[in-house]
């Protein structure tokens, strides 16, 4: 598909009503108090600097709108008048994964490096890793324009196709040990079954673009606490209860994907609720 390059910048003054109806339009008439005086969204090549967005003055604000360098891809979606631009800014993210499947276990047991270990130990742990291991969903809720997360299921491939399409433009992605669980899972998975992942910078000691709720709480320590820790200590509702990661493997096996799936959604919505008390945006 042909792409054409663009660049603009401009400088907009508005009275503060003005200003706070712009802002709603841009951010798909989200409500300005929503919306915090020092944020940025770049998604992919946009950038919006809202310093409007508490209107901390009262006669005037201004909105700075730069596109840089941008790529409009004829056909896609447009907003507020700006076509080709995915305003997809965050992206919370939670997979819940199964151990080998059946007719890849024999090549799973060649690689086994201890034949008296435990196999049926081994197998369940396989589930941790993209090597072997099998998605049984993806749960996500990008920001803005979703009020609740959602979760991608069915086969492997097509969950995968799903989920990279719709992470385009993502500039920050947030999950809970995503740096070492999530992201490399989906990303081994994407290689297995063909599927073109994006491009995800893995580097440490960072928020940008990946924001591991379990890193940042650990300062980059030893110090891995659990998301049920955390909501505990923020004083936040947990997403564990009857069902917890250990016990996804046996939920499916009865058939009970249904409740696994709402876990996964519970469990986006508590990694959410992290990073915004760590990021002091509730």
């Amino acid at each position: 598909m042909r792409k054409t390059r663009i660049g603009l910048a401009s400088v907009f003054a508005f009275s503060s009503a003005a200003a706070m109806s712009f802002c709603q339009a841009i951010f798909l008439k989200a409500p300005a108090s929503s919306l915090r005086s020092d944020s940025f969204l770049n998604s992919s090549n946009f950038l919006l600097s809202s310093s409007c967005a508490k209107a901390a003055h009262p006669s005037a604000a201004i909105i700075s709108i730069v596109l840089m360098t941008g790529t409009y891809r004829p056909g896609e979606r447009a907003v507020s008048g700006i076509v080709g631009y995915n305003l997809a800014v965050r992206l919370f993210l939670d997979i819940e994964t199964l151990p080998v499947a059946p007719e890849m276990r024999d090549a799973w047991r060649s690689t086994l490096k201890d034949p008296e270990e435990d196999e049926e130990e081994a197998y369940a742990r396989t589930s941790l890793s993209g090597d072997f291991g099998r998605l049984l969903c993806i749960g996500y809720w990008r920001e803005p324009g979703m009020d609740a997360p959602d979760c991608l299921t069915g086969d492997e491939p097509s969950m995968l196709k799903r989920f990279w399409e719709m992470a385009r433009g993502t500039r920050l992605y947030v999950g809970h040990n995503v740096l070492d669980f999530d992201l490399p899972f989906l990303v081994k998975r994407s290689i297995v079954h063909r599927v073109h992942a994006l491009p995800i910078s893995f580097a440490r000691y960072r928020r940008d673009p990946v924001f591991d709720t379990m890193r940042e709480w650990g300062a980059w320590g030893r110090n891995h606490a659990s998301l049920d820790t955390l909501a505990k200590a923020l004083g936040l509702r947990s997403s564990k209860g009857a069902i917890d990661g250990s016990k996804v493997a046996e939920l499916h096996e009865a058939g009970r994907d249904a409740e696994i799936v709402a876990y996964c959604k519970d469990d986006v919505r508590l990694v959410r609720e992290v990073y915004q008390r760590m990021t002091f945006e509730a």
